[in-house]
């Protein structure tokens, strides 16, 4: 299953115990240069009005600080967006009970900015990846050959 991580606790709902669901980090050609792409959240405030501004920036600093971090990745499954949300007192006892959803958390140090692709094809080929992935999670080809897969249709698809 290739998936977002907000959907990691509903399918070990539906998992159960029929199995053991693990999860992993998103595998790499070239870690040294490779990354994750990573978006979706962001804070903007709009408003010219100076209290109306204080009060959004005062609820920004906290909606994006540990303690509401601390709730949000609880209920939603993504990475947080400030790692001492990661620490003993807000979400290390939670990622102990449920390392799957710990696994998103592993990949801050591997995040890059979501983009598209050069060429103006990204949607065929995050499509192209997806199906490529969902072969290799079926057991229709290895790892590594999906691996090989990936990178040689995402080149051709660039160019």
């Amino acid at each position: 299953i290739f998936s977002t991580p907000a959907h990691v606790q509903t399918i070990e709902a539906l998992v159960g115990d029929r199995f053991k669901l693990v999860t992993s980090t998103f595998p790499l050609d070239n870690p040294e240069k490779g990354g994750v792409p990573t978006g979706g959240n962001s804070a903007v405030m709009l408003t010219q009005d100076k209290q109306k501004q204080d009060a959004a920036w005062k609820y920004m600093k906290w909606v994006t600080g540990p303690e509401a971090q601390n709730v949000i990745v609880r209920i939603t499954g993504y990475l947080p967006t400030n790692k001492l949300a990661t620490g003993p007192e807000f979400l290390a006892p939670y990622y102990a009970e449920h390392p799957n959803v710990k696994t998103a958390s592993l990949q801050a140090e591997r995040s890059l900015p979501w983009a598209g692709y050069p060429g103006g094809d990204s949607v065929r080929i995050w499509r192209t990846q997806r199906d490529i992935i969902g072969t290799v999670m079926r057991g229709e080809v290895t790892p590594e050959a999906g691996l090989k897969q990936i990178v040689e249709q995402t080149n051709a698809l660039m160019k």
